[in-house]
């Protein structure tokens, strides 16, 4: 007994013993501390690509922005020419029925006395 007594201890002060005991929980402590490292490796990865992403980002959005500014200009314009065309068409239809009017009332003889429209309407004013 007393043989197995000083084995025993002379185990434990070789520290065989505590390696044993121990080396499960060292293994899982490095496995833990190499884990953490990588994590922080990739969220450093991340927090980087996340920067050139909200870099690049507001870079196109204000080039963005200023695109749809000019775009909006461009069509703003084009709804002052949608206009001013609309409006030339009416300016034209109003003239062509003034210049329809005119020809109906127009009269056949040169330097007369009496007005002969091409037409009977008012015929009793000018008799």
């Amino acid at each position: 007994m007393e043989n197995i007594v000083q084995i025993l201890t002379l185990l434990v002060s070789s520290g065989i013993v505590g390696q044993l005991l121990y080396y499960n929980s060292r293994k899982r402590k490095e496995a833990a501390s190499a884990q953490k490292d990588e994590d922080a490796n990739a969220m450093a990865y991340a927090v980087e690509w996340k920067n050139l992403y909200t870099h690049e980002h507001d870079e196109h959005m204000a080039e963005r922005t200023k695109l749809n500014d000019k775009i909006d200009s461009l069509f703003e314009e084009l709804n002052k020419q949608r206009a001013q065309v609309r409006q030339l068409k009416d300016d034209k239809s109003t003239l062509m029925l003034k210049n329809h009017e005119l020809g109906w009332y127009e009269c056949r003889v040169n330097g007369c006395q009496k007005r002969q429209p091409p037409r009977d309407y008012g015929k009793e004013e000018t008799d």
